[in-house]
């Protein structure tokens, strides 16, 4: 049986990638389900001091606990989550994919569990529109769907990518991006 990965963005997902890790009876034989988030996605997944926390993590623990497992969680960049599901080294992963028809070559989506948009965020009275970003330096998530979105805006000044949203933030507090 094909190991679970969970993702969410504008779907929450069971996937399946083509390079299989263990199979469905070795997970329940284990008891315990080897997951990955990225514990930088307020509100999804996140840290309060030493501990795991979110929607996402919340969510794939009332499933684990619904299937009689545990979870054994680690944290992972999210632009090396798919890449690490698929070379077998954990079952799954929770932690805002989007559906894109590349990442559907790499793993199957189940039906979404929340739908949510892409939103910019500026400093007070900065760009708020594709139309305002023109001639504006922008920031990004690299791995993301948005990275893809904001290659697409026209007349851009630069797109700036970061490692992780906190990253993407800071640099809009510090007045490194415009937005």
């Amino acid at each position: 049986m094909k190991r679970l990965l969970i993702t969410v963005f504008a779907a929450l997902s069971v996937l399946t990638a083509p390079a299989w890790a263990r199979d469905w009876q070795t997970i329940q034989a284990s008891g315990k389900l080897h997951a990955i988030t990225e514990g930088a996605f307020y509100p999804f997944n996140y840290f309060e001091g030493q501990t795991l926390t979110g929607f996402e993590v919340e969510l794939a623990e009332a499933i684990a606990k619904e299937l009689g497992l545990a979870i054994e969680w680690r944290t992972v960049s999210f632009d090396a989550q798919i890449a690490a599901i698929q070379q077998g080294r954990y079952d799954f992963a929770i932690a805002s994919h989007g559906y894109t028809e590349q990442r559907a070559k790499a793993v199957d989506f189940t039906n979404p569990h929340y739908c949510a948009g892409g939103m910019i965020a500026a400093r007070k009275d900065g760009p708020l529109t594709v139309k305002a970003l023109a001639g504006k330096t922008v920031a990004v998530q690299i791995g993301t769907s948005y990275l893809e979105n904001a290659r697409k805006i026209p007349g851009l000044k630069a797109l700036k990518t970061y490692k992780s949203d906190p990253e993407a933030f800071a640099a809009l507090k510090a007045s490194k991006v415009d937005a």
